[in-house]
């Protein structure tokens, strides 16, 4: 291995330790320690034979499920340590993209400390497993760093003290969970640190709304808290939209290409449609007919939040089928 490659471990290794929890420390426990230093100088070998004999080469899906090598996406170690398997999966690159603890070999059941990184090796989610249910405080980052989400979960279910931020430090919302339902006061804000709704619940229900405009000002009782993106000037929705416009490509006929189109998009809180990204596609004749539609709208109106336009990203699936040709749709 290169010192290039080394000192490039040797810094994520720091970093790792630095997110063991305040318990932990006080404790001079540091679970992930001694699996870094045994596997820094080896990970490069991996598709050789593993180092120790109780380290192990594993495969791991997109969601770093273990899988076959076959059906594998990334490539990791797991390592027994204090009668737990910790396991790290990183990409084509050597970043590590996520670390955790299991109570088993197969890496089926999680229980203990779980970190997911982003690409740039700042973290993105953490937050404790107990017999594979989200437990405790669970923690979110924006990519640069920031602060995002808190939570606190027990057997599973949101429950508890809750708060999120927006990138540039001020408070997105304010409130409490009882067992996933909102529950209480809650307080939504606007990207400017003034409130937008404040809003009381009692078991999931809602009780009371205030709203209040971008300076902060009272403007009533009445406003959107969740409403989807819509056309100017258009009624019923994205999905009538794209069929009462969408073509059947000639040469798409001729060849008889049939099928579904899967594909993503989101429409930004100015109004502009962005990330459009084929999922899935018969042919890209169809794929291409589908994106030429959704740019052919001509405004957008983004979606609401609490009172506050934001981005949005959708998923549709667009069918295209010659008459009588349509599959039928079976109850599993």
């Amino acid at each position: 291995m290169s010192s290039a490659y080394f000192m490039a471990y040797l810094v994520t290794y720091i970093r790792l330790v630095s997110f063991t929890t305040p318990k932990e420390e006080k404790q001079g426990k540091y679970p992930i320690m001694k699996f870094f230093l045994l596997t820094i100088l080896s990970f490069f070998t991996l598709t050789a034979t593993a180092q120790k004999s109780d380290t192990t080469i594993r495969y791991f899906n997109a969601q770093f499920e273990p899988v076959t090598k076959a059906s594998s996406v990334y490539k990791g170690l797991e390592y027994q340590e204090n009668n737990k398997w910790i396991a790290v999966v990183v990409n084509d690159s050597g970043n590590i993209l996520m670390t955790g603890m299991y109570k088993d070999k197969p890496l089926k059941v999680k229980h203990g400390l779980f970190t997911y990184y982003y690409s740039n090796g700042k973290p993105q989610i953490r937050g404790q497993y107990n017999n594979n249910e989200q437990a405790d405080l669970w923690m979110t980052w924006h990519p640069g760093g920031e602060r995002k989400d808190s939570v606190y979960f027990q057997t599973g279910y949101r429950h508890g003290p809750a708060a999120s931020w927006f990138a540039n430090g001020n408070p997105r919302y304010i409130g409490k969970y009882l067992y996933s339902y909102p529950d209480s006061s809650w307080t939504w804000y606007h990207e400017n640190g003034k409130p937008s709704t404040k809003e009381k619940y009692d078991g999931g229900k809602l009780k009371s709304l205030e709203c209040f405009d971008t300076l902060g000002n009272y403007s009533g009782v009445g406003c959107a808290l969740e409403k989807a993106p819509t056309i100017k000037g258009y009624y019923g929705g994205i999905n009538k939209y794209i069929m009462d416009s969408l073509y059947y490509p000639e040469e798409a006929l001729k060849k008889n290409i049939q099928g579904i189109v899967d594909i993503s998009f989101t429409i930004s809180k100015e109004g502009k449609l962005e990330q459009v990204k084929v999922l899935n596609t018969p042919d890209s004749m169809l794929s291409n007919e589908v994106i030429r539609v959704l740019k052919s709208v001509p405004v957008w109106y983004p979606a609401i939040e609490h009172n506050r336009p934001v981005d949005l990203s959708q998923t549709l699936k667009i069918p295209f089928y010659k008459p009588g040709n349509v599959p039928i749709q079976r109850d599993p």
